[in-house]
């Protein structure tokens, strides 16, 4: 996963890290938007439990190809 927005961008390691840990808590089937692009491209985004947006994945060439990404 990759994040499109600059404005979210790590300003020190320890915000990186805790990134990570919040990304790896944030598992759950309803921390995942499932989302199409103006191209119609499916994606997801991946937020926090605060609903803050920790990553945006890549395009996928179909839903079912996004949906197994998640």
């Amino acid at each position: 996963m990759f994040d499109t927005d600059k404005n979210n961008t790590y300003t020190t390691k320890q915000n990186c890290i805790d990134g990570i840990r919040s990304s790896k808590i944030s598992v759950n089937d309803s921390n995942f938007r499932r989302l199409l692009s103006i191209r119609n491209e499916p994606y997801f985004n991946q937020n926090a439990n605060n609903n803050q947006v920790l990553g945006t994945s890549e395009m996928y060439s179909s839903t079912y190809a996004r949906d197994s990404g998640i």
